[in-house]
């Protein structure tokens, strides 16, 4: 039972120790770190009241350079006004001189021209006119009058009988002989009646040919050459 009693002790003992060493450790630490919040705070606060004093300083450099070249833009202003003022000035005391200048020589163009006597009387002379009179001889305006002649140019046409190419179209006509031809007979006549009866064309073998593919009986032909005031200017030629 002693023996129990002593180990019980020393485990009071011992769970005392730990909790005030416990309680030691925690009040150490909340110290320490109460400690840096502290020291962070102040140099937050130091960091903060620095970067307010360069701000100000940079705004009152700003301020201090606004100012000269404010300053600088009102001298250059006065000076362009000083220029123009004397620029104003100088140009009134030109017009001024103009001035007195033509005022002087109307003086002197309007005092009359006097001659003096030995009696000291003033004569005055009288002014010439001279009147110039420019005469204009008006001299008559001759107008012509063209007559224009119109010369009528008279058309001449005719017609010639082609006879060579009516039997060149007869020859061509006898070489190519078609089927009709060969059955019911043909005949070739020249009749100048045809003019009226078919259109004409101009002439080429093959128009010939097509002509005559599908004839029999009497086949009629006509060629004539047309002029205009005695110039040949075409053939016609006529197959029916």
């Amino acid at each position: 039972m002693k023996v129990k009693r002593i180990i019980w002790k020393c485990l009071k003992v011992f769970t005392i120790l730990c909790i005030i060493s416990g309680i030691a450790i925690v009040a150490n630490y909340a110290g320490t770190s109460k400690k840096a919040s502290q020291e962070s705070n102040i140099e937050n606060i130091e960091i903060a009241d620095i970067k307010e004093d360069s701000s100000v300083n940079e705004i009152a450099e700003e301020t201090n350079s606004i100012q000269e070249d404010n300053a600088e833009v009102s001298e250059k202003n006065t000076e362009v006004a000083e220029q123009k003022e004397t620029q104003v000035s100088s140009n009134n005391k030109v017009e001024t001189n103009t001035k007195k200048e033509t005022t002087e020589q109307k003086t002197t163009q309007t005092s009359p021209i006097a001659n003096t006597n030995n009696d000291n009387k003033s004569i005055e002379t009288p002014k010439q006119t001279t009147v110039t009179e420019t005469k204009t001889e008006e001299k008559p305006i001759i107008q012509e009058q063209k007559k224009e002649e119109t010369t009528t140019v008279t058309k001449k046409e005719e017609f010639k009988e082609n006879k060579q190419k009516e039997n060149e179209m007869i020859a061509v006509i006898n070489e190519n002989v078609n089927d009709n031809m060969q059955k019911y007979g043909y005949s070739v006549s020249i009749d100048s009646s045809i003019i009226t009866q078919t259109s004409q064309f101009t002439y080429t073998e093959q128009r010939v040919k097509n002509a005559i593919s599908r004839k029999f009986g009497t086949i009629k032909v006509y060629a004539r050459d047309y002029y205009v005031n005695s110039q040949y200017v075409w053939t016609e030629c006529y197959i029916i």
